[in-house]
């Protein structure tokens, strides 16, 4: 459900809801796609990671890359927000590998709340 028209809707990621500021690290080492801003996702960050994902990052604050620069894993490239339409701040998170979306769940490490749990027991699967 989108918390501000209500409606229900496909989400390609994960929202992940931190403080305003709070530093962005990649996640492998790779090269800088875009950077941009998009009226949904305000700030934006696209990366390719050496091993092919294709991971965004959105509703950002400010951004320490440029497009078609090298990164390393953990190096900070942003700062989280509430950029573009958003609620508050956070991180909008998604993954993708040969073009085809990824369910980020799989590749982050982050407590589940009973809403999550649920909604992944309605589509007949279950978190460990």
């Amino acid at each position: 459900m989108n918390p501000i028209t209500n409606k229900q809707e496909f989400h390609d990621g994960i929202d992940i809801g931190v403080a305003e500021g709070t530093k962005i690290f990649a996640v492998a080492d790779g090269i800088i796609n875009s950077v941009g801003y998009s009226n949904s996702f305000g700030n934006f960050v696209t990366y390719k990671t050496f091993d092919g994902y294709e991971i965004f990052n959105g509703h950002l604050k400010k951004i320490f890359v440029k497009e078609n620069s090298h990164i390393t894993k953990n190096q900070v490239i942003a700062l989280a927000g509430k950029t573009g339409f958003a609620s508050g701040p956070h991180l909008h998170y998604s993954i993708r590998f040969e073009n085809k979306l990824l369910d980020p769940f799989c590749f982050v490490d982050l407590p589940y709340t009973d809403d999550v749990k649920n909604e992944y027991m309605l589509r007949g699967e279950f978190l460990d």
